[in-house]
């Protein structure tokens, strides 16, 4: 059964058109991130949300850019209003590019470049000495590479859970999962398995996807991770629970 979430807000965007100088200034007033803003930033970080990359050696930037396809609009929208204040512009469309396997295309949106963001792009992203030493070949492939924080675990909270589900998570006739398949540094699969055990008391395994892993919920705990995101599930999301609910016969 549908349900309005816990942080659900009606959508009111804001266009800002500032002059560099004026731009600077209105960063210069942004309050700091308020607790509810950093449960979010470690739910997408450990998801879809990216830190600008500039170059090989400048690495990430202090500026968070998020996306979703084009179905998920309405989460876009809400992440967006969550941070209205910290973005110059709504989210927009974005055609397909590439090589996408989606030809719905996108919504995206980028915060400005604040100092409050660096920290962040200091946890979640490394540089990978080996890349860098032998370069590929192909241009966006760049040696910083996605990491796990050290201390992840007093960083997740059941709102960090629940948009980490939303924007890697799914729930299928063979389990439940949590697709981590971006980390793979080493030790840091285990990291996430240690603090999902540690802040919920969620069990996972380390399961192999290609060349890369994902986390697995053990069945045993699956409904303990509804209870713990379902209030925070947005309606473009409801059917990630579609075969959980099925079984349960609701």
């Amino acid at each position: 059964m549908t349900q309005t979430p816990i942080d659900f807000v009606e959508y009111d965007p804001i266009r800002r058109s500032l002059q560099p100088a004026q731009s600077r200034q209105y960063c210069k007033s942004l309050p700091p991130l308020t607790p509810v803003q950093k449960e979010i930033i470690a739910g997408i970080m450990l998801g879809d949300g990216s830190m600008m990359t500039r170059g090989q050696e400048q690495g990430p930037q202090n500026q968070i850019r998020f996306e979703q396809r084009a179905r998920s609009r309405e989460y876009v929208e809400q992440v967006y209003m969550k941070f209205r204040d910290f973005v110059s512009k709504p989210p927009e469309f974005a055609q397909p590019k590439g090589q996408s396997t989606s030809n719905e295309g996108s919504y995206v949106f980028k915060t400005y470049a604040r100092d409050c963001f660096r920290y962040y792009a200091q946890q979640f992203y490394y540089k990978d000495k080996q890349r860098l030493r032998n370069p590929p070949n192909y241009r966006n492939d760049k040696p910083w590479r996605r990491a796990v924080p050290n201390h992840i675990h007093r960083m997740l909270t059941e709102r960090s859970l629940a948009y980490w589900f939303m924007d890697d998570g799914s729930w299928t006739r063979s389990g439940l999962y949590l697709n981590t398949q971006c980390f793979e540094r080493e030790g840091d699969q285990q990291k996430l398995i240690s603090a999902l055990k540690t802040c919920f008391d969620l069990r996972a395994t380390k399961q192999r996807d290609g060349t890369h892993y994902r986390l697995a919920i053990l069945a045993a705990d699956h409904d303990k991770f509804y209870q713990l995101v379902r209030p925070y599930i947005y309606s473009c999301f409801e059917y990630k629970f579609e075969f959980y609910l099925n079984k349960k016969g609701m």
